[in-house]
């Protein structure tokens, strides 16, 4: 069974790392930014701060789904001493 790409997986494999790196900031952080400003002058400061928040924690969990998820951060030696046993 061969396993094919989407369209948009397509598209996110062809851009490089460091444009989809900018697309995430402009994403999670940039626009929940101008979103909190423009809510904010419009006198929904709560509705400003909410978006503000759930654009960082949106950001966050995206990072960690799509780049960080797959890291082994235990490294070698912790999968050494699982196996006999010491400390």
């Amino acid at each position: 069974m061969t396993w094919k790409r989407t369209p948009t997986q397509q598209f996110l494999y062809a851009v490089p790392p460091h444009f989809r790196l900018f697309l995430a900031v402009a994403g999670f952080v940039v626009v929940p930014a101008l979103l909190n400003g423009f809510f904010g002058t419009l006198g929904y400061s709560t509705l400003g701060t909410a978006t503000w928040i759930l654009g960082y924690i949106g950001g966050a969990v995206f990072v960690w789904y799509y780049w960080l998820r797959h890291i082994d951060f235990l490294g070698s030696h912790a999968h050494d001493t699982e196996e006999t046993g010491e400390e």
